[in-house]
């Protein structure tokens, strides 16, 4: 790299640390909305989450910027300065609330890193207790040592409520991450979601049971509230979000359904409506702790059943040697593809074709460089086909290509440079390798049954035709079908 690729890279690292910072900032005042004194105690610390998701994805480097929003955000809430002792006191516990949610998101992402291979979210229950361990517990809990103990060090917070404001400090911390981190980390990653299975009733549906919970919970008052079970009909929502919607979407409700809950304590609406105002902050953090780690535990079960799911179809799908599809699921696409064509009347082509004289490759040089011939040659034809194509292994050296909304024009004019391209390629080690091709076009008037068995007889023919005519050519169906009637 250039030296000035080297400035541009450490600006756009600064620009970056700054953004940090005044993200840190904002979650922390936001956060402090809903906090007690001495006003940054809080049901859930947002940055947490935050910086954690942030240096899972883009790295450690952006510490400077953890630190210096902490001691921002963090010295905002009890900034005093009436005398330069007390200054200095609200300079010393910024310092210490930033080197501990430094440590908490840094530190953090180190382990689960190290111990868990944590990486794309979601992959795993492993991944999961990575996230829980490190993240929830023990980062939270070092950011609470630091916090907490330096606001009572330097005189800021009363040494008989240390104990009730460490538990809700490191609660906050751990509510932060669980509801942010896997949030951020599902729109960062959306190739790691679970899929969407419900269609747009269903999902009008469960917008409209979603707006309605704060409202019904708003309308019944406190004591119906409390004697109720509402806080608990949010767990089956909660479920049928993330089962049907997938995991963006059940993250995103559950962060909706958690500011529900906090507005809901802030007008003693809430459920969790105690005299004791720490009471009430950890009894609701400690609901949204287990009910976001039930969504959690599903989430990676589900994602690991989708994950072996594809797998083992996959497996299924494809030719172990080469990779491509092979004849089962080729089958499958055939029958779609013959649907198809009756439903809009559209033509679609097939081509079958072999290797010349695979045998003798196979006696002169073995069955492991017949292997690699087989290998290069469904390679070179999948670079050639399109993305709507299928390419098949039939069985043995015998291949298959479907191709939609093609007729046998194209489809003839396609195999001929697939034929070219190959016997000017270098399959085998001292020979030039050779393909002939047979090429039908499918009956879109044909009954779906007797047009399969037809479909295939007739391109068996035309590759028939062209090894009996001399092989490395092309043959269409209705020229094998008059040399045969002939």
């Amino acid at each position: 790299m250039t030296q000035f690729g080297q400035e541009i890279s450490r600006s756009s690292r600064l620009v970056e640390v700054l953004a940090v910072t005044v993200v840190y900032v904002i979650g922390a005042r936001i956060g402090q909305v809903f906090a007690i004194e001495p006003g940054n105690i809080t049901p859930v610390w947002i940055p947490s989450g935050i910086m954690l998701a942030w240096v899972l994805i883009r790295g450690y480097y952006i510490w400077p910027g953890i630190f210096l929003g902490a001691f921002l955000g963090n010295s905002w809430a009890y900034l005093s300065a009436e005398s330069g002792d007390a200054l200095l006191s609200t300079m010393l516990a910024g310092s210490f609330n930033g080197i501990g949610d430094t440590l908490c998101a840094v530190g953090a992402c180190f382990f689960m890193r190290k111990y868990f291979q944590f990486g794309d979210p979601f992959k795993s229950l492993n991944a999961f207790l990575g996230l829980m361990v490190f993240g929830v517990v023990l980062g939270p809990l070092l950011s609470a040592i630091f916090g907490v103990s330096s606001l009572q060090i330097f005189g800021i917070l009363p040494s008989d409520v240390y104990g009730a404001s460490f538990v809700t400090w490191w609660l906050g911390d751990g509510v932060g991450v669980l509801l942010l981190t896997p949030l951020i980390l599902a729109f960062a990653h959306p190739e790691d979601d679970i899929e969407i299975k419900a269609d747009l009733p269903e999902a009008v549906f469960f917008a409209f049971a979603v707006m309605l919970y704060p409202i019904v919970a708003y309308s019944v008052g406190a004591d119906d509230f409390q004697s109720s079970n509402l806080p608990y009909i949010l767990i089956p929502i909660l479920f049928w979000s993330l089962i049907r919607f997938g995991l963006r979407i059940s993250f995103s409700v559950t962060l909706f359904f958690t500011i529900c809950l906090i507005w809901l304590e802030l007008l003693g609406l809430g459920p969790f409506v105690f005299e004791d105002q720490y009471l009430r902050i950890m009894a609701l953090q400690i609901f949204v702790l287990s009910t976001v780690s039930s969504i959690f535990v599903i989430g990676s079960l589900l994602f690991e059943r989708d994950r072996s799911y594809h797998l083992l179809n996959e497996k299924n799908q494809h030719d172990p040697l080469t990779k491509i599809y092979n004849r089962q699921y080729f089958d499958t696409q055939l029958l779609r593809e013959i649907g198809r064509a009756e439903r809009y009347k559209k033509s679609f082509s097939i081509i079958m074709f072999d290797i010349d004289f695979f045998k003798k490759v196979n006696d002169k040089y073995g069955h492991q460089v017949g292997d690699e011939v087989l290998i290069k040659l469904s390679g070179l034809v999948a670079k050639k086909i399109r993305d709507i194509d299928t390419l098949a292994r039939w069985g043995g050296e015998e291949f298959m290509i479907l191709m939609p909304e093609t007729n046998e024009q194209g489809a003839t004019l396609f195999a001929e440079r697939i034929r070219a391209e190959v016997e000017k390629s270098k399959l085998a080690p001292h020979d030039c390798v050779t393909i002939s091709l047979g090429v039908a076009e499918a009956n879109p008037e044909a009954t779906e049954e007797l047009e399969v068995l037809g479909l295939l007889n007739r391109v068996d023919a035309a590759l028939y035709l062209a090894k009996t005519n001399g092989r490395n050519q092309v043959q269409v169906a209705h020229e094998a079908l008059t040399s045969a009637d002939a």
